[in-house]
């Protein structure tokens, strides 16, 4: 169900709510709405970010098995995997945000693949 500023004006005017509580109520859905994944600019940026930054460990990745190897690879791939996984448990747990978290769990995911290919 969609919610939205007129469904408080009409519930003020039938006299279910105050106008003061619709008020609160308001702001407490516009606070706990923004970091629902979705499609807005910001949301759509991190998406944006998480992909280039696959794209670049991918290429990286490759370089680095032209240079270092494989044993090179697989204690880079545990650096890449270290770094995002701390990284994770960082927006989530200390900066609560879901999104940009989502994004780096999946980039500290791909770090693994990245050598099995």
């Amino acid at each position: 169900m969609e919610l939205n500023r007129n469904h408080l004006k009409a519930a003020t005017e039938s006299g279910l709510i105050s106008e003061q509580q619709a008020e609160k109520l308001w702001q407490f859905l516009k606070e706990t709405g923004k970091d629902t994944p979705s499609f807005r600019f910001t949301h759509v940026l991190y998406y944006l970010g998480g992909l280039i930054a696959i794209g670049a460990m991918s290429l990286f990745m490759t370089l680095g098995w032209e240079r270092f190897g494989g044993w090179g690879l697989f204690f880079i791939a545990i650096a890449y995997a270290g770094a995002g996984l701390w990284l994770t448990e960082f927006l989530l747990n200390s900066r609560r945000l879901p999104v940009p978290w989502s994004c780096c769990g999946v980039t500290a995911c791909h770090s693994w693949s990245c050598p099995l290919q």
